[in-house]
């Protein structure tokens, strides 16, 4: 398991990490946000099949960082 940012989700959008979970024969990806000193929001999780991230998780972690932020 490791971790690292994802970037490029769009303006003002920072502090989104990627936690990488390797299985046996299987990656899976949970995209979490820190923005309170106590807190870990998870925006997403997913299957990854490939090493780049699909648009559709990208807009799911952008449409649900949007909500945190009100």
């Amino acid at each position: 398991m490791d971790w690292k940012p994802i970037n490029n989700l769009g303006k003002g959008i920072t502090g989104v990490f990627e936690i990488r979970i390797w299985e046996y024969k299987a990656t899976f990806r949970i995209a979490a946000v820190t923005k309170v000193a106590d807190t870990v929001t998870v925006l997403h999780c997913w299957h990854k099949k490939t090493q780049k991230i699909e648009k559709h998780n990208k807009d799911m972690i952008v449409s649900r960082y949007k909500e945190i932020e009100g």
